[in-house]
């Protein structure tokens, strides 16, 4: 028994050894040209023999030809540029510019005298001077928005008298006197929704007819020419219908002033749109 024990152990041990040796054999298998050969160590009695291993054939590196250097150009030399020298001439050697001789002008035949048409057309008379519509004195009251064409001359005859027993009757038969004496000034059909100006007028009337004073409840005062304008009509309308009824009168109208310079009063008036 011990016997068998001591073979197997034996065989183990041997077979350990070789594993080593094959390792080594490994490791040192590219060394072997520098190195020597290592002696595997001597296989013990009952050993497996050990593998034998061949050694690699050693490797040169190829060799690289020396690089030769270029040989080195040879030096040039520049040799400097020769300018020539510049001798200024003389005084004496230059000569003035030659002017080529000039041609005769020749002068152009004196042509006859001849009559202007001016003087050869007979003298017309004068045309006289158109006569202008406007009189110098009547300048147009309105320098804008508006300019309205000057009233014809219009006769002012005296009305019959008011039977108006109070200032709002009376206010539609001066209304209507308007009306009449400035039929050129009214404006036809419905006013535009927006109107240039609106003016609340009083106005003061004596048993004759004659405007005595103007006042103004509400003047439309970004249109002072409007309000110029009115107080001339008004004035320029008398005499009124005499109110004799009540010995004198004071009314009161409201003045629809369109761009154009045409009017209604609120007495008469057709509306806006």
């Amino acid at each position: 028994m011990s016997a068998l024990a001591l073979s197997y152990s034996g065989q183990r041990r041997s077979r350990v050894l070789a594993g080593l040796a094959l390792a080594a054999s490994a490791l040192l298998a590219g060394c072997s040209s520098l190195r020597a050969p290592v002696p595997s160590p001597a296989p013990s009695p009952g050993a497996a023999p050990p593998i034998a291993t061949v050694p690699a054939p050693a490797t040169q590196a190829p060799s690289v030809p020396p690089v030769q250097a270029a040989p080195a150009a040879p030096e040039t030399t520049i040799a400097p540029a020769i300018t020539p020298a510049i001798v200024p001439p003389s005084a004496s050697t230059i000569s003035p510019p030659t002017e080529p001789p000039k041609a005769p002008l020749a002068e152009a035949p004196d042509e006859p005298e001849t009559e202007s048409p001016a003087e050869a057309a007979i003298a017309l008379p004068a045309a006289p001077p158109i006569a202008s519509p406007v009189a110098p004195g009547n300048a147009l009251p309105f320098p804008s928005p508006f300019r309205p064409s000057p009233p014809p001359p219009i006769e002012i005859v005296r009305p019959s008298p008011s039977l108006a027993a109070e200032p709002r009757a009376y206010r539609k038969d001066a209304a209507r006197h308007l009306y009449a004496n400035n039929q050129h000034r009214i404006y036809a059909g419905k006013l535009p929704p927006l109107l240039y100006a609106i003016g609340v007028l009083d106005v003061e009337v004596d048993g004759r007819g004659e405007v005595q004073a103007l006042s103004w409840q509400r003047a439309p005062r970004h249109a002072p020419e409007v309000i110029a304008e009115i107080e001339r009509t008004v004035r320029a309308a008398a005499p009124y219908p005499a109110p004799t009824r009540m010995g004198g009168v004071v009314y009161t109208d409201v003045w629809l002033w369109d761009k154009s310079g045409r009017f209604q009063l609120d007495t008469l008036s057709e509306g806006q749109y």
